[in-house]
């Protein structure tokens, strides 16, 4: 379920949208909140605060679209849903100057991305060619220059060509 709000103040021209959008993830409250903070750090937010999740982005991220070039202010909410799973509530708070019809789906394919990030096991940090111990954000290994075989979710590359996409028909 998602909903989206947008407003404008003609006085300011300044744009204000609101996104809200549910996702159940798989573990305890604690387990999903440990996973969501560097899953949202990858995607360039500063946690501010842990209770309620909250985090902030400034418009830095040139390529995830043009409603991320403004602030954005993250909170999430968790409760658990079961014993083994946590509901999850993505509250968007959104300034720019600018405010299109398809903003709303830019944002809900962040939320699949930071959902599959946190939901993602972590990439080996052991080279699979000649063993040496990686980083864990390692794309190559550091001694032979062989690819990481861990792969980043397609959430991220579908987040990626929405942004593109829409990048190509907006002023």
């Amino acid at each position: 379920m998602s909903e989206f709000i947008a407003s404008t103040d003609v006085s300011g021209g300044v744009a204000h949208a609101e996104h809200h959008s549910k996702r159940v993830l798989i573990g305890d409250l604690e387990s999903v909140k440990q996973r969501l903070i560097p899953a949202l750090e990858r995607l360039d937010y500063r946690v501010l605060n842990e209770q309620p999740l909250q985090a902030k982005r400034s418009g830095t991220r040139k390529v995830i679209g043009k409603i991320f070039n403004s602030s954005i202010k993250l909170t999430i909410a968790l409760r658990p849903a079961t014993a083994n799973s946590t509901l999850a509530t993505f509250d968007y708070e959104v300034m720019s100057s600018t405010m299109y019809k398809g903003d709303h789906q830019t944002i809900e394919r962040e939320v699949d991305a930071i959902v599959a990030l946190a939901s993602q096991r972590p990439m080996s940090s052991i080279c699979a060619a000649c063993g040496t111990n990686n980083t864990g954000d390692s794309r190559f290994c550091r001694v032979c220059g062989v690819p990481n075989t861990g792969s980043e979710p397609a959430e991220l590359e579908v987040l990626r060509l929405n942004a593109e996409a829409r990048a190509g028909i907006e002023p």
